[in-house]
């Protein structure tokens, strides 16, 4: 009403009074102008406008008349800055620094109320995160000179169990089957049931993604609730299910690379199944695979879908467009590793079709080598016709050693060594070792060297040397000798062949009394030492995706090994071998591992002692809960050693990276003295857990603790440092 007064008159002049914001600011924030006519509306509207800018606390405005116009006075009172950091009181569960963090206020910025209740209110989040939903939080601000002390006062409560978890509305599954799929669960003896507000999160989303499995692709949480009481929480959520579809028929529009047989049979649904969202993601991305193995990798699929009552008929049209060749193969990060090593490797060749698969097997290969941590593949487009570049980015890893240390393994009890390995020398590949061992009951001196590309064809070349000596239970055993390997491609995907060259000289002496003599063969009797010329083949198919640490794939070798008696060679033998190993992912990180080996061992005259299977412990024929070598026939209690071996091996994986694993493992195995003894009821079982760490510069650590169930077993520690098993 003391407005209207004014109505008509002139603005003659503005006066602000303000702490530290510019005059001129708030002068056109408000709208105001000198020598215009006053117009009330305009200047409520201006009030407004300030205090949404933040800035201040509170705002008048006061007015006089002077002669024939008005005179307009500005009183704001600002919001202070903040002095230092924000000081928060009363937090023993969170840290000071993450709190601060979280509230994002830094020295010398406004403490407007939104500002103070915004940093209060993220405060509560944080602590619900962390499932401390009933702390309290209250603000205080204290004025000094000018600016302000922010203080944010905690009362922290502890984590709430969940009491109870009901689900209301759902028709057709019972709470229990939805409740699987929620992270937070009710309490139980064996479940502490702690409340997370950020997994509850998820739990929503879960709840829908299990209904929109389940065909009920309109599914909803319409509504949850929360109740608190003294440390315990009731979880209420409500569901609207909706209707359940089903899958009709399936069509597919514009394809004419792959025929309609084949898009089928990569349809992971049948007609009459209900509409699973999560297998109908799936089959499109298996249809994207078999397009980009031939090239089309800017493939669209524009699926359609015809609602009938509950049924679902859908048609995908898809664009193929063209086939994206290979310009160039760019290999970056390789500091030290030569690019030619890595090409070798590589099935993705220039001027060809691109192939997904081709893709993963060369990223495969590459890592297989064994020099790097990491292998990423990206691609950019080189041409406008579409084609593209592929870019391999490596990232190199510590994979020489050369160093002193200790190894154990109870076999061969506790040694110190001193050792070279470079399995990259000169960035080429080329694997050198070389190793000086000397141990209680084991001293070895080890020369070796491999040549991966001979005269640069993809075969592999190489040789050792050795010298070493080894105190058994009932006798010493010195072997001397050396090998020429070769391994080469064979037709068969993954496949390589093996062939090995081998001349030994073996000394056995310090014969025990105690020593009890194996089919005949008595090492009391026999001249020694014998020389030994073997030659052995071998088969192997490899598919693991990572041989150090697998966690899918498969390995297949096939081992004939024989020892001939010629021009001053005395000993003669024929050994074969044949070991599976599998790898199949379970779910998450969890991997199913199962292995076989048998060996047979046989003779024209006296397979030698030291030829024969002595099973029990670790290694390649390891059964562990058992005492190395302990397994197979005895005559009074004292292991002869069998030249029929079988063994089996079962391992459920936790694989944490590829690094580190923990494992829970069956063993089965034991040795026969010939085929017709054999009988699988006499196999010697053993469980257990283990852990396995590969550690850059000293190699593979493994711990085990078996248990042997049968006779001559019990707990056994089983523990290698040093080297691979």
């Amino acid at each position: 009403m003391i407005l209207a007064i004014l109505i008509g008159l002139i603005v003659t002049e503005i006066k602000i009074n303000s702490q530290s914001v510019d005059s001129s600011l708030i002068v056109s924030t408000m709208g105001l102008r000198v020598y215009e006519e006053f117009d009330p509306t305009l200047l409520r509207s201006g009030i407004e406008e300030l205090y949404r800018l933040d800035l201040f606390h509170q705002v008048e405005v006061d007015t006089e008349i002077v002669g024939d116009g008005v005179k307009v006075i500005v009183n704001v009172e600002e919001f202070p800055r903040l002095k230092g950091e924000v000081n928060i009181i009363g937090n023993r569960k969170v840290k000071t620094k993450d709190l601060r963090k979280e509230v994002g206020i830094k020295e010398g910025e406004i403490l407007s109320d939104r500002r103070i209740f915004e940093g209060m209110s993220k405060v509560k989040n944080f602590y619900r995160k962390k499932g401390f939903y009933m702390t309290s939080v209250r603000d205080s601000l204290f004025r000094v000179d000018g600016r302000a002390e922010l203080y944010y006062i905690i009362k922290e409560a502890g984590r709430a169990r969940i009491r109870n978890i009901e689900i209301e509305g759902n028709d057709h599954f019972d709470d229990r089957t939805i409740e699987k799929r929620m992270q937070n669960r009710e309490k139980r003896w064996y479940r502490k049931g702690w409340f997370d507000g950020k997994k509850f999160e998820n739990d929503l989303s879960a709840i829908i993604d299990f209904y929109r499995e389940q065909g009920f692709i309109d599914a909803r949480v319409s509504d949850f609730d929360l109740d608190w009481d003294e440390g315990e929480v009731t979880i209420k959520i409500t569901v609207n299910e909706g209707t359940r579809y089903y899958l009709g028929g399936v069509d597919f529009r514009g394809n004419e690379v792959i025929p309609k047989r084949r898009l089928l049979k990569a349809f992971k649904l049948s007609r009459g199944e209900p509409y699973n969202m999560k297998r109908l993601e799936e089959s499109i991305g298996e249809i994207h695979a078999l397009y980009y193995d031939e090239g089309y990798i800017y493939l669209r699929v524009i699926p359609e879908e015809d609602v009938q009552s509950d049924t679902i008929n859908i048609t995908y049209h898809i664009e193929e467009g063209r086939p994206a060749r290979i310009q160039r193969v760019i290999i970056k990060g390789n500091d030290n590793t030569n690019e030619i090593v890595i090409r070798r490797v590589i099935h993705t060749i220039p001027g060809e079709i691109f192939q997904r698969s081709a893709v993963i097997r060369s990223q495969r290969e590459i890592f297989n080598l064994g020099f790097f941590e990491d292998v990423q593949v990206d691609s950019r487009t080189a041409n406008d016709s579409g084609d593209i570049d592929l870019i391999y980015n490596v990232k190199e890893k510590m994979v020489g050693t050369i160093g002193a240390g200790i190894t154990y393994a109870a076999q061969e009890g506790i040694a110190g060594y001193i050792e070279l390995t470079q399995p990259n020398l000169f960035g080429r590949a080329q694997r050198v070792h070389i190793k000086l061992e000397k141990g209680g009951r084991r001293q070895t001196v080890e020369l070796g060297f491999t040549e991966p590309w001979f005269f640069d064809t993809p075969i592999s070349a190489g040789f050792d040397l050795y010298h070493s000596t080894h105190l058994w239970d009932y006798y010493d055993k010195k072997d001397k000798g050396g090998d020429i390997r070769l391994a080469f491609p064979l037709p068969l995907d993954f496949t390589k062949g093996f062939t090995t060259l081998k001349i030994e000289e073996t000394d056995i002496y310090n014969i025990s009394s105690g020593y009890q003599p194996s089919y005949g063969y008595d090492l009391r009797e026999e001249i020694w030492p014998k020389q030994t010329f073997s030659f052995s083949l071998s088969g192997i198919r490899d598919s693991r995706d990572y041989i150090s640490n697998p966690s899918s794939g498969s390995y297949l070798g096939l081992t004939f090994e024989k020892a001939v008696k010629f021009f001053g060679f005395d000993v003669d033998y024929v050994k074969e071998i044949i070991e599976y190993q599998i790898y199949i992912p379970i779910v998450w990180k969890f991997i199913l591992f199962g292995r076989t080996r048998f060996g047979y061992v046989s003779s024209s005259e006296k397979v030698p002692v030291y030829e024969l299977f002595f099973p029990g412990g670790i290694g390649d024929n390891g059964v562990r809960g058992y005492s190395d070598r302990s397994l197979g026939p005895r005559h009074e209690d004292y292991p002869i050693g069998g030249r029929l071996l079988n063994i089996y091996n079962l391992a459920l994986k936790l694989k944490a990276s590829n690094m580190v694993s923990i494992l829970g493992f069956l063993d089965l195995g034991n040795a026969w003295k010939d085929l017709k003894e054999y009988n699988p009821s006499h196999l010697k079982k053993g469980v257990g857990v283990g852990v396995r760490v590969e550690i850059p510069m000293l190699g593979l650590l493994g711990f085990d603790l078996g248990y042997g169930l049968d006779e001559g077993g019990g707990f056994q520690p089983h523990f290698q440092f040093g080297r691979p098993f």
